[in-house]
């Protein structure tokens, strides 16, 4: 019996609901093999890597569900989610507009704003900030080649 791609989203989602990520990852991995630009196994990708604690490594996937599919509201959030997980606030408040803009809850829209405004009031910068205040700080030592580098 051949196994269609709706019937591998199914189980991937069903392994994923059970904590079993590995065979997920197997099921919306095997997708993308056939399918690299599918939404949903790329969205539920991205979600497993979020709930494994690899938030960095859904972020291709997800970025991809939003690119291919821009109307979907919960590939919007998954993303937000993932961006905010991987430091990435000022990526992540354009996603989450996105995500209002697309129909996302109020609930969930206000949650995920109050938890960028935390982190941007506790003084966690963004990735990007650590590595632009780490090539001034090169730059004005004189490590010219360190500061170009980042």
């Amino acid at each position: 019996m051949e196994v269609t791609i709706d019937d591998a989203i199914l189980k991937g989602i069903e392994a994923h609901r059970g904590g079993e990520f590995d065979e997920a990852d197997r099921w919306f991995s095997a997708i993308l093999t056939v399918n690299p630009l599918h939404p949903d196994a790329n969205h539920n990708l991205g979600c497993v890597a979020i709930d494994v604690g690899r938030p960095e490594d859904g972020l291709a996937y997800l970025k991809t569900a939003v690119t291919v599919c821009p109307e979907e509201c919960r590939y919007w959030i998954s993303y937000t989610v993932a961006l905010i997980q991987s430091g990435k606030i000022s990526e992540s408040r354009d996603a989450l507009a996105q995500a209002r803009k697309n129909g996302a809850p109020t609930r969930v829209y206000n949650d995920l704003r109050r938890r960028i405004k935390e982190i941007t009031r506790s003084g966690i910068k963004d990735q990007s900030e650590n590595q632009l205040d780490k090539a001034i700080h090169h730059y004005k030592q004189g490590n010219f080649l360190e500061a170009l580098e980042l």
